[in-house]
């Protein structure tokens, strides 16, 4: 039974929208400051004491960080022939 009224209001949203218009926001609200609170614990780690121990490489961006993306800096930048310096 558990997150099943989710799934409830989305069969019932163009039977009820000026319900639905304010449930949607309830519904939206946790994945939102959940992914909020994640990027604020993110930035916490790196402003705090292991800052100075940071693999910002290894580690990847921020950005990166947040989602399930794994970066591949290694194929663009085979693609591309280094230029010697003049």
């Amino acid at each position: 039974m558990q997150h099943e009224y989710d799934k409830f209001w989305i069969l019932k949203r163009e039977e009820y929208p000026a319900i639905w218009k304010e449930a949607k926001l309830l519904l939206m609200a946790f994945p939102t400051s959940y992914l909020v609170e994640r990027g604020f614990s993110t930035v916490m780690v790196l402003l705090t004491k292991y800052r100075n121990r940071l693999d910002i490489t290894g580690r990847g961006d921020l950005r990166l960080f947040l989602t399930k993306m794994e970066p591949d800096i290694r194929n663009p930048t085979a693609l591309h022939q280094a230029h010697p310096s003049h």
